[in-house]
């Protein structure tokens, strides 16, 4: 992974892999196999790599593999509880996230989160932001 990379924006990231996305993108996402860089590093980055698996126990074991036994945290969005009960077994990570943001494992809660220094205000005063768009890095 180039550390140049490191912060820049999914724009920049896009156009380096010769491929073009709409203005305002927040993130890339792009399919690849378990083995690539994005995979196995911490990238800090807004690029989401994307592993194609037949099986929900494969999914389990590859993101087992990339989590390398640092016991740190895990997420997964399911409606079947037994797959995420056997996730969280699996994984046995210090922070195991089921359908949630995953900044929820840092006690932030379960409502939307802003990470911000202003003060909180009233719901109907503050309606909640649209989640961005995701881009397919093509």
């Amino acid at each position: 992974v180039n550390r140049d990379f490191v912060g820049a924006s999914p724009k920049t990231l896009a156009e380096t892999a010769g491929a073009r996305v709409p203005n305002g993108c927040e993130l890339l996402y792009a399919e690849t196999d378990g083995d690539h860089p994005y995979v196995q590093e911490e990238q800090m980055m807004p690029m989401v790599p994307i592993i194609s698996v037949p099986d929900f126990e494969t999914g389990v074991q590859q993101a087992k593999d990339a989590e390398h036994g640092y016991r740190h945290s895990a997420i997964i969005h399911s409606t079947n509880v037994s797959n995420m009960t056997h996730m969280g077994r699996e994984m046995d990570t210090t922070i195991f996230v089921k359908n949630g943001p995953c900044v929820a494992g840092l006690g932030l809660g379960e409502r939307v989160t802003s990470v911000t220094r202003s003060p909180p205000r009233r719901a109907k005063e503050s309606p909640l932001r649209k989640p961005s768009p995701g881009c397919a890095a093509a």
